[in-house]
Order: structure tokens, then C-alpha cells, then sequence
């Protein structure tokens, strides 16, 4: 029988995943990552068996969508960057690399789809970003161009008030 790997804390479960502590404690909330309280409690140590990480990960029907929306993308050069986004890259983007132990058992094909799949998520949340400043932007010019439409109607009305009690 193999012997069984077991990760003693978020520190060691991130590592082995290649993803930070928080992402695994959402994981854990939202999509039932695999992890063990001994204490029982919530907010308790963890700890979590790899087998059971691996197989969570190759189960999990996110994961999959992802490798799937990435293997229908634009062609993409050989540095990773599609050849209609090249264009609109204004800044250096950061990406987090998995770590040796969360690639080990994985095929370069399902690494390379993986982060693709990451890096087009990362994408669109920052084109979304910037839609939703520009909307922002455009509401906060409304409510100052309301404002001073505002300051001159009270002036208005003052100035006739002023001119009816005389």
C-alpha cells in the first residue's frame, strides 16, 4: 500500500496546490475543497490528505469548464498572450505559477491549459474592471453636474425670496 501524504497546514496544502491560503479556505467554502479539522470546529487547524486533493482537483466540474473554455481560445503566441490581446496589454500582468508539487502526475498539455484558462479569467475581470470604472466615472461627473444644477436652482429661489419680502 502507498503511503499516504498528509499536509499539516494551510502553509503545506497551499504549497502542494500552488495556490495562495485564501483561495483554498474559499475553495473550502464554496466548493467543498478537501480538507480535515481533527478539532471538529470551523476555524480549527487543518490538515489534508494529496490523494484526496488530486482527485478532488481532476473531479472538479469547475476546474474542467476551465480546461475546456481554454482549449476554445484565440491562438495565442508562443509567450502566452493571444494575438488579439498583445495589442491592448498596458501594464505587466502577475500570475501566480503552481508549484512543482501541484504539477507533479499532470501532463504539460493540462499545465499549459490550466493557466491558460487562469490567465483569460484574470482577463476578463480586469476588462470588466475597467468598464465598471469608466461607468463609475461617468456617474460621479452626473452627480456633480446634478449638484451644481442643484446649487443654482436654491440660489435662484433664495434671490426671489429675497426679492418678495422687500
Amino acid at each position: 500500500m502507498a503511503a499516504r501524504v498528509v499536509l499539516q497546514s494551510w502553509k503545506e496544502i497551499s504549497a502542494y496546490v500552488g495556490r495562495t491560503d485564501r483561495t483554498l479556505q474559499r475553495w473550502e467554502r464554496k466548493f467543498g475543497f478537501p480538507v480535515h479539522r481533527p478539532a471538529g470546529k470551523s476555524r480549527s487547524a487543518v490538515i489534508a490528505v494529496a490523494s484526496e486533493i488530486d482527485e478532488w482537483m481532476r473531479a472538479t466540474p469547475l476546474l474542467q469548464e476551465a480546461r475546456e473554455a481554454a482549449s476554445q481560445t484565440t491562438p495565442v503566441r508562443d509567450h502566452g498572450v493571444s494575438v488579439d490581446e498583445e495589442e491592448e496589454r498596458t501594464e505587466p500582468e502577475r500570475m501566480d505559477l503552481p508549484s512543482a508539487e501541484a504539477c507533479s502526475g499532470k501532463s504539460y498539455a493540462d499545465i499549459a491549459q490550466s493557466l491558460e484558462a487562469h490567465k483569460l479569467r484574470l482577463q476578463a475581470g480586469l476588462e470588466r474592471q475597467r468598464e465598471l470604472c469608466g461607468e463609475q466615472r461617468a456617474l460621479l461627473q452626473q452627480i456633480r453636474s446634478l449638484r451644481q444644477q442643484l446649487k443654482h436652482a436654491k440660489l435662484s429661489v433664495i434671490r426671489k425670496l429675497g426679492k418678495i419680502e422687500l
